[in-house]
């Protein structure tokens, strides 16, 4: 009805503090509500916004804060989840999930970059949840970025380490200058 009036389609959330919906082109959504969300933490999947379908994964890790969603345009059956597990000053761990409606649940956690560097500037930093994104090349399914204090983008879409290159936030030239035009966060 053109939003005069709303329903709780995912249940009360309460303590919930992390969620983010995703509509694919071919209108299935997604919803991801963070680990304090109660019986309704996880990822769901969903037609008609009305019906909704847990569909979190075998060995998705019990405790998780923000979860960020990218459909990839040019194939509506591929969905990418970046996920920050936890965040602490010494304890920084992320996550990305790809997701098939044809293949299922692949973890391509292991490939991100390292949460903590060699540098202060270097690997994913999500500053706790508050620069985190993800995004995927409309005509290229692998080619995802990630991104929170720095840029990454992935051509294979993190199946390697190898094909993936840092392309904005602080510059790897001189441990804490920026990208030209660029802001960290």
């Amino acid at each position: 009805d053109g939003g005069s009036t709303w329903t709780d389609a995912l249940g009360d959330m309460q303590s919930g503090e992390y969620t983010d919906i995703a509509v694919a082109s071919n209108g299935t959504a997604y919803a991801a509500l963070s680990s304090d969300a109660g019986g309704n933490a996880g990822i769901h999947q969903s037609g008609d916004g009305v019906n909704w379908n847990n569909i979190t994964p075998q060995g998705f890790p019990q405790d998780f804060n923000r979860i960020v969603i990218a459909p990839a345009p040019s194939n509506p059956a591929v969905v990418y989840f970046f996920v920050t597990y936890s965040y602490t000053e010494n304890d920084k761990s992320y996550g990305l999930w790809k997701y098939s409606n044809t293949a299922g649940w692949e973890d391509r956690s292991a490939n991100l970059p390292d949460p903590t560097g060699e540098q202060d500037v270097e690997g994913v930093d999500t500053q706790g949840s508050y620069d985190q994104l993800v995004a995927v090349k409309p005509d290229d399914e692998n080619v995802v970025f990630i991104g929170g204090t720095n840029l990454y983008r992935s051509t294979d879409g993190f199946v390697s380490t190898g094909n993936t290159t840092w392309i904005g936030g602080y510059s790897p030239l001189n441990d804490v200058s920026d990208y030209p035009n660029h802001h960290p966060d």
